[in-house]
């Protein structure tokens, strides 16, 4: 009996022992709201891509937003300044990063210029960049903008480039300290587009054909592309021959622009070959159904004449 006795307050004594060396130390301190760094960052990240509504003449567009996450009821009560400072030298690495060929050459982004844009009250336009200011109990402020789309140059590529830091809270900017976005402007019919069906023909002289390897059935050819030029203009990027033959020379840039009521394409023009316009009668036209383009169009008709019927290019996604 008194073997057992002793038995059992062995393994009494070992499991008191056990749970003894597995407790944790306790919590001293103060586990409660009240406490922690606030923090300050941008909502879409380090990296998005706007790509905005195209407009006429000046209009609102959103771009980013700014937010104060509080660690206590106190610094949320309190007002902050959000002081985003110019970084050029992000895009110059974007750029070098992004460098394309043999030898490489650097992508072409460049800074929205201030003067396309202004600002609303609580964002502070200053030599270096911007001050947003969050009023007390203000948790987070739009970046918009009043974009001048009649400035608005579509032939460049822009960024915004700013650092973050943050004043008057106990905060820190989180790993986001920075924000390298892309800013571009996108039509409705922008987009990448693959080809359906067309012809294209090519003449020696009027009425003789040339009947070379570069006319004939466009249908199947490499995707093009409609690139915004203006709120219903656009540029015809990646046009090629017949059975792909080749990008179409000596005409680039191609631009189409349309009556968004109507949805006739009103223009096909080029600024080098300057005789390029619709063919007279034919249809010319955008089916917002099937997000679809029917395009005639010829130039150079009084010599070698260059002729393309029937084009018909579908959306097929985003550029």
């Amino acid at each position: 009996m008194k073997n057992h006795l002793l038995k059992y307050a062995g393994i009494a004594l070992l499991l008191a022992l056990t749970v003894t060396g597995c407790r944790k130390d306790a919590f001293e301190g103060e586990e409660t709201l009240e406490n922690g760094a606030t923090r300050v960052k941008i909502s879409e990240g380090t990296n998005p891509s706007f790509f905005l509504e195209a407009g006429s003449g000046i209009q609102k567009r959103k771009l980013f937003t700014v937010t104060k996450a509080a660690a206590s009821q106190a610094v949320n009560n309190a007002a902050a300044t959000i002081t985003l400072t110019y970084a050029p030298d992000l895009i110059a690495k974007y750029n070098t990063d992004h460098a394309t060929g043999t030898p490489a050459v650097p992508d072409t982004y460049e800074m929205l210029p201030e003067a396309l844009y202004t600002t609303f009250p609580g964002v502070t336009r200053t030599s270096t960049g911007y001050t947003i200011n969050l009023a007390p109990g203000e948790f987070a402020k739009s970046f918009d903008i009043n974009l001048n789309f009649a400035a608005f140059d579509f032939s460049k590529k822009y960024m915004l480039a700013f650092r973050i830091a943050a004043t008057g809270i106990d905060g820190e900017v989180t790993v986001q300290n920075q924000l390298l976005a892309i800013v571009g402007v996108k039509n409705a019919y922008d987009g990448v587009y693959s080809v359906a069906a067309g012809t294209v023909t090519r003449y020696t002289a009027p009425g003789v054909p040339a009947g070379d390897a570069l006319s004939g059935n466009m249908a199947g050819n490499p995707d093009v592309r409609l690139a915004t030029t203006g709120a219903t203009s656009l540029r015809i990027e990646g046009l090629n021959w017949a059975a792909a033959g080749g990008g179409v020379g000596g005409v680039d840039p191609i631009t189409l622009t349309i009556n968004p009521t109507t949805n006739q394409v009103t223009s096909i023009s080029s600024t080098v070959a300057t005789s390029m316009k619709i063919v007279p009668g034919a249809v010319n036209k955008y089916d917002p159904a099937t997000k679809t383009f029917t395009l005639n169009f010829d130039w150079n008709q009084t010599a070698n004449k260059r002729e393309i019927l029937g084009l018909v290019i579908t959306y097929k996604g985003s550029r």
